[in-house]
């Protein structure tokens, strides 16, 4: 598919939960964020989150094609007394991005936040990630905080 000069609207897209036949799929999308993954184990973590109420894996897709998913997590933010949804993975596919997937994604992602009765947003994006940066700040998300994670094994 060639998207070079060319917008997507959200129109042409679907955007819907992820199944067992996106594995492949999605594991070529988070090798292009950066994390690569086989299918068989995409498949397994699609297998865990539908088990989930608290978690929800969704595609865009056009043409039979995935060009972007986002992973999202449900969470109560105990000491401000919110619903908080987080955007644990977010990437629209290479040769997609600044063509309209991503928007059209994050705009269902916080619709679905909305209608969970979310009252805030959060994600983290890796410091060497400018036009993610700059992508979410276009999109009203302010720069909060620092990450601090400890590896467990």
């Amino acid at each position: 598919m060639s998207l070079a000069n060319e917008s997507i609207s959200p129109a042409a897209t679907a955007i819907r939960p992820a199944t067992p036949a996106d594995a492949a799929a999605i594991a070529q999308l988070l090798g292009q964020l950066g994390y690569a993954s086989e299918p068989t184990d995409v498949a397994g973590r699609l297998e865990q989150l539908a088990a989930s109420t608290a978690d929800q894996l969704l595609v865009v897709e056009r043409d039979q094609e995935l060009l972007g998913v986002a992973s999202i997590h449900f969470m109560a933010y105990f000491h401000r007394g919110e619903l908080l949804c987080k955007i644990t993975a977010f990437v629209a596919k290479q040769g997609c991005r600044g063509k309209g997937v991503g928007s059209t994604l994050l705009a269902r992602i916080e619709q679905i936040a909305r209608e969970r009765g979310c009252q805030r947003m959060e994600l983290t994006s890796a410091l060497d990630r400018l036009p993610a940066h700059a992508f979410y700040q276009g999109k009203g998300y302010k720069k909060s905080g620092f990450k601090f994670y400890k590896p467990l094994i």
